[in-house]
């Protein structure tokens, strides 16, 4: 079914809007693949974020003539999938995976803002964490570096606290001097010692 020129317009404008956003766009030939095949990398995407669509090669070249992925248009030829996201790793991992078990389905390119890229840089691209992943391995980072730093100082104001002690038991007028300090350590502790 052809498109009437209102109806190419508002395809235009809708891919706009999504390059406008975009942080990669990766491009396939989806030539032999089954319509179940299809339906179930539009599942994927979906659930993944991603911008799935068929579309007319050159609706796209107008849609991202004039943007950062302009260098995109050169690669725009045959009958082709479009993966837009704006999350970089999640468009190439989406169609990396679909490709890897489906033969039909060849990853052609990809980009992202002012950078062109081959199938193994697109390959290299979806092999990496997404950014949900890399955020959770920072947490778990940060998380254990505040429970280092509290045990360090932990044991480091136990070590004074008992070096205290012993000074008051050796000689108590500095004890008495010191006691300040003691009960200034026991308030940041909440008494925990």
């Amino acid at each position: 079914m052809s498109l009437n020129l209102e109806q190419k317009k508002a395809v235009v404008v809708e891919v706009s809007e999504q390059v406008s956003t975009a942080q990669a766009i990766i491009v396939a030939e989806y030539r032999g693949l089954q319509v179940g095949e299809m339906t179930e990398l539009r599942a994927q995407a979906r659930k993944s974020g991603v911008y799935l669509r068929v579309l007319k090669n050159t609706l796209v070249r107008r849609a991202v003539e004039g943007t950062p992925f302009s260098g995109l248009a050169n690669e725009m030829v045959g009958p082709l999938v479009f993966g837009i996201s704006s999350d970089p790793v999640s468009a190439a991992k989406v169609l990396s995976d679909f490709a890897k078990a489906n033969d039909k389905f060849i990853i052609k390119a990809g980009a992202m803002p002012n950078q062109v890229m081959d199938v193994k840089a697109v390959q290299a691209l979806a092999s990496l964490p997404s950014r949900e992943e890399l955020l959770a391995k920072l947490l778990v980072l940060c998380k254990h570096l505040l429970r280092n730093l509290y045990v360090l100082l932990m044991k480091y104001l136990l070590n004074s606290y008992v070096a205290l002690l012993q000074c008051a038991i050796k000689k108590p007028r500095n004890f008495i001097a010191n006691l300040n300090y003691i009960l200034f350590i026991r308030s940041i502790t909440n008494g925990n010692f």
